[in-house]
């Protein structure tokens, strides 16, 4: 990848953060919402590894704001070019069951685990987590914080 390459993932990464700024704060501007969309659907189409190896460092990272980014990311990861299904599956999957276990194996941010269920995918989401780890060890209020976070972010997808 070359020296612009980087920059460019680097800019869409940063306009990416701040348009998932806190849902909670003051509304965004609306160049930054505008910028921010561009920057997920420029990173959605992506299909290089190094697009691949920024989401899982960004799922790695201990700010709640970048795991939430990470977990979008592999869960879109050449979803929007001419891969049906996008690029990478085995190691978008394998990085977002990580994600959940350590997400479930300390204070559990419902913004990362709401995030991770969307990149998952609504019909396979189920399935998935059965396979990533026991629904039991899942606590019921995480569960109601996941699905409010998942219906605000459903809102937010539809605008």
């Amino acid at each position: 990848m070359t020296t612009k390459d980087t920059r460019i993932l680097h800019k869409l990464i940063k306009d990416a953060l701040a348009f998932l700024a806190d849902n909670d704060g003051p509304a965004l501007a609306p160049s930054v919402a505008r910028s921010g969309q561009k920057a997920l659907d420029a990173l959605f189409r992506r299909t290089e590894a190094t697009t691949l190896d920024a989401a899982i460092a960004l799922a790695e990272s201990k700010d709640s704001r970048r795991r939430r980014l990470g977990a979008t990311i592999l869960g879109n990861l050449g979803e929007w070019s001419c891969n049906p299904g996008g690029v990478f599956k085995e190691e978008r999957s394998q990085a977002l069951k990580e994600l959940l276990q350590i997400e479930l194996g300390s204070a559990a941010d419902p913004g990362v685990l709401a995030d991770v269920c969307a990149a998952f995918g609504p019909s396979k989401t189920a399935a998935r987590l059965r396979s990533s780890c026991p629904l039991s060890t899942i606590p019921l209020p995480v569960f109601a914080s996941v699905s409010r976070w998942r219906f605000q972010l459903m809102k937010i997808r539809q605008r």
